[in-house]
């Protein structure tokens, strides 16, 4: 392996995230709302245990306090999720480079295994099965002191959600294949801490407030199936198959170099069309559920590789190859979503705009149907796009209007809020309001 090929990669996987942030996909479905409450309560958004933003989005709220910058607020809130498999791969390079290089070509092939859901950028279940890669092959190497100190950050990641435990066990068994006392223990304790954590938080009598309903809802059978057949079947399966071939092909067959380019460029050509056509990831919110499962074949396709990597420039260069088409890839299907998406913004506050009332009714809208915007967080995220000082507020139901128009109004949100803004001067109603009560609406 070549320090070039994995330079150039790393490169285009951090020009994605800076350019889906410009272009303002972060405020996509859930990402909308919980901007505007950390703006509003200048605080980060935390959901139950899921501590990770509560460290994440820390500048976010002190650049709020100096600049209204929509961009520069936006590169803060999405790169901490953005940059995610830029450094995965970044890291896994540092780890396995003097011991055995051609394993970093996994974490590439650990990123393109999101690709299908990474538009939902702030989903952590996305982000952590990205960051796992550096914990899964930095668990068959020896690492140093400096290097065991990161590795383990990187198991600290993965304590958020429940799949975390999924992800720590695949590197528990990696690093019992590889024979790497160390790591072994040390995932031995983080996995059982992580298992006792997701008991804890699904047993409502424990853990009283911090008790996860929500990931209990989503795991029954129903919901599985209908989250796979919306966010799986279709072009992200068409390119998942080809993907995984490619992948089993480097494993066990590495010296057959064309056919892994061939397959690699059939999951290209199919995640172009999905990425091309919006009606086709309008469900990618719902990968999410499904990336774990999706890529432990890599996992053990690593494990596999590190018991008889094969030496040899034509094994090198087909690796090399393939690093740089699995950034490219993942560069071209976030760029063509984040394009997408800020089209449809743009669609949304031309016809708001045009819609001339200060209560607009999303479903008046017809931008809105059948796109990615068509979502309960949507208010939030028309809001943080007017601005400190919203002129107009989408109104999703009656109750929301009803909300605005009482004698004593709130601001309808994720929950609600006073006119008046909070402590970073984020957002002032009381204009909005004002007009509406003069017979503005």
């Amino acid at each position: 392996m070549s320090s070039r090929p994995v330079a150039l990669a790393i490169l285009l996987l951090a020009l994605a995230a800076v350019f889906a942030c410009v272009l303002q996909l972060p405020l996509i479905w859930d990402g909308g709302s919980q901007l505007a409450v950390t703006l509003i309560e200048q605080r980060p958004f935390v959901y139950l245990t899921r501590f990770h933003t509560w460290f994440m989005w820390w500048p976010t709220v002190w650049l709020s306090r100096v600049t209204d910058n929509q961009a520069v607020l936006l590169l803060a809130y999405g790169l901490p999720f953005l940059l995610a498999p830029a450094i995965s791969v970044a890291v896994s390079w540092w780890f396995v480079r003097r011991h055995v290089p051609a394993l970093v070509v996994w974490s590439a092939f650990g990123v393109a295994a999101s690709l299908p859901g990474q538009a939902f950028v702030i989903n952590d279940s996305i982000w952590q099965q990205t960051l796992a890669w550096p914990l899964i092959l930095g668990a068959m190497v020896p690492l140093t002191w400096w290097q065991r100190i990161v590795w383990l950050t990187f198991g600290a990641c993965q304590f958020p959600h429940h799949v975390g435990v999924l992800l720590l066990g695949m590197a528990f068994l990696a690093a019992v294949c590889a024979r790497q006392c160390w790591a072994r223990r040390a995932l031995a304790v983080l996995l059982c801490l992580a298992a006792a954590k997701t008991i804890w938080v699904s047993v409502p009598a424990w853990s009283g407030s911090y008790f996860d309903s929500y990931a209990a809802q989503e795991a029954s059978r129903d919901r599985l199936w209908q989250t796979f057949r919306t966010s799986v079947v279709g072009w992200v399966l068409a390119g998942l198959v080809p993907l995984w071939s490619a992948g089993a092909l480097l494993a066990i067959a590495p010296r057959f170099r064309r056919s892994t380019i061939a397959l690699l460029s059939i999951t290209t050509a199919a995640w172009l069309v999905y990425a091309v056509v919006p009606g086709e990831w309008m469900s990618a919110i719902n990968y999410r559920r499904w990336v774990v499962p999706i890529a432990a074949p890599f996992a053990l396709a690593a494990i596999v590789d590190e018991r008889r990597v094969a030496q040899g420039e034509t094994i090198a260069g087909s690796r090399n190859v393939a690093l740089v088409m699995l950034a490219a890839l993942f560069a071209l299907v976030v760029g063509l979503q984040s394009l997408t998406f800020n089209h449809q913004l743009g669609r949304l506050r031309a016809e708001a705009s045009a819609h001339g009332r200060t209560i607009v009714a999303a479903a008046e809208l017809p931008c809105i149907r059948g796109t990615v915007l068509d979502h309960w967080s949507l208010t939030a995220t028309f809001m943080f796009l007017q601005g400190k000082a919203p002129a107009q507020y989408l109104a999703t139901t009656n109750a929301d209007r009803e909300a605005l128009r009482s004698p004593s109004p709130e601001i309808p949100l994720h929950g609600k809020y006073p006119p008046q803004p909070g402590s970073g001067g984020w957002f002032d109603h009381r204009p909005m309001l004002a007009r509406i009560r003069s017979g503005g609406d």
